[in-house]
């Protein structure tokens, strides 16, 4: 009986020596747990979240219908910079000084929003405007100067929520006061309703900058006070619109040869 014992006694002692042995406690095994992700130290949403879409939408809606004139530094790429004026009138009739804005630099015109269709006057012939023609009320890409969309149309898409674009919050400009956005085409577009860069809004719905493929464009002071109800001319039915392109160069003239003497 005592051997029985015994026996026992030891077969638990071995036991409880192999248990602790063994591979260690539940915390000695736990892993160990992923460190806490980093505060967010901005009161802004982080670069690329809906937030950026939703504050841009909401200043473009604030740019639409705004009563206003300012004037913009326009640099074009390899060009020295030139003014842009702009006129915004609450009956959504526009016009916007584009100089350069034809024939490959040479011409100055203006492009207008007159009533229901789009007119272009060239600088120093303003009683004289030519007729655009569009198509779905778009410009035609030869007459197109570009830039006048970053106060007109381009705010329209950045309004619609359901625009092929991705937003995203961007560096402040140097100079210009204003929220400032990264826009680019998103991944289930070919193409983008507005080219990729820079577009900066004030609170107010005032555009003070752009950067994209037509240029770099800031605000030049405070812009004054619209021009109410836009009077522009009537389009002269026998002008035809300057085109963007430089004018064809001229064929050389055959010179006339002299006669036998």
């Amino acid at each position: 009986m005592v051997r029985i014992f015994a026996a026992i006694s030891l077969f638990t002692l071995a036991t409880v020596a192999l248990t602790g042995c063994g591979s260690g406690s539940a915390a000695d095994t736990a892993k160990p747990s992923p460190s806490p992700a980093p505060a967010i130290t901005s009161d802004r949403a982080p670069i690329g979240t809906s937030s950026a879409a939703g504050e841009l939408a909401g200043l473009a809606a604030a740019a639409k219908g705004r009563d206003y004139s300012a004037t913009y530094e326009l640099t074009r790429p390899g060009d020295k910079p030139v003014e842009v004026s702009v006129e915004l009138a609450a009956d959504d009739r526009w016009s916007v000084e584009v100089p350069g804005g034809a024939q490959g630099g040479k011409a100055d015109v203006t492009i207008a929003r007159h009533r229901d269709f789009y007119v272009q006057c060239v600088e120093g012939k303003r009683d004289s405007c030519a007729r655009v023609d569009t198509k779905d009320d778009k410009i035609p890409s030869t007459i197109d100067p570009v830039v006048q969309h970053v106060f007109t149309d381009w705010l329209d898409v950045m309004i619609n929520r359901s625009s092929p674009i991705s937003v995203a919050y961007a560096e402040d400009v140097k100079g210009v006061a204003g929220q400032c956005f990264w826009l680019e085409r998103n991944s289930v577009t070919v193409s983008s309703p507005i080219p990729s860069g820079v577009y900066c809004l004030r609170s107010d719905g005032i555009v003070t900058a752009a950067k994209a493929s037509f240029g770099s464009l800031k605000l030049k002071g405070e812009p004054g006070s619209g021009p109410g109800k836009l009077t522009l001319p009537d389009a002269d039915e026998d002008a035809t619109p300057l085109g963007t392109s430089p004018p064809p160069k001229p064929s050389p003239s055959k010179s006339k040869s002299k006669k036998p003497q």
